[in-house]
């Protein structure tokens, strides 16, 4: 498992994270654990809309010459 002591929200350092609220996103050796200055960082992570490449290329990819 990986582990992150920063706050993906606010990109603080989360100091003593045993004592805060975290996420495992995945499973397996993969799995990452995400800790979080606060619920409230939890919260907005968690509510975030994943990121979507469709949102962006309009007609399909992008052609390369």
């Amino acid at each position: 498992m990986i582990v992150t002591t920063i706050d993906p929200v606010t990109g603080n350092r989360v100091p003593d994270p045993e004592h805060h609220p975290f996420v495992v996103e995945g499973s397996g050796v993969a799995a990452m654990k995400i800790y979080f200055e606060s619920e409230e960082t939890r919260h907005a992570y968690l509510m975030a809309l994943p990121d979507d490449p469709s949102r962006y290329a309009k007609g399909g990819p992008p052609e390369h010459s």
